[in-house]
């Protein structure tokens, strides 16, 4: 599995998160006046901060070194009313989320 494929969430300033089968899945569902506006933050899999950019029509995500897995967790868990993982890892509650054979293939979270 290389980087590009590991499930990531993305949570906007509504509060309202969506889990991708990859970055790239994410990339071309998001749409760049939001990114510009600055109206997304997210995590993949392994607790990384994403680097969610735009230039021109173009949206790019990319995973950071930044560690941020139990920010991530406590941000998945409040945007699902979760009141705990329940012993899931990070990636399986964000691969639980993903809606199997769609494309992009992502949940909308609430």
């Amino acid at each position: 599995m290389t980087a590009r494929d590991i499930p990531v969430v993305v949570v906007d300033t509504d509060a309202e998160a969506f889990a991708f089968a990859s970055a790239d899945l994410a990339a071309q569902w998001l749409e760049a006046t939001d990114v510009v506006d600055g109206e997304f933050h997210g995590y993949d899999a392994l607790g990384n901060v994403l680097e969610i950019t735009a230039r021109g029509e173009d949206v790019f995500v990319a995973s950071t070194d930044d560690n941020a897995y139990d920010a991530a967790v406590a941000d998945l868990q409040r945007v699902t009313s979760r009141n705990r993982v329940s012993g899931e890892s990070l990636d399986e509650m964000i691969r639980s989320l993903i809606v199997p054979h769609r494309t992009p293939l992502f949940r909308r979270l609430r």
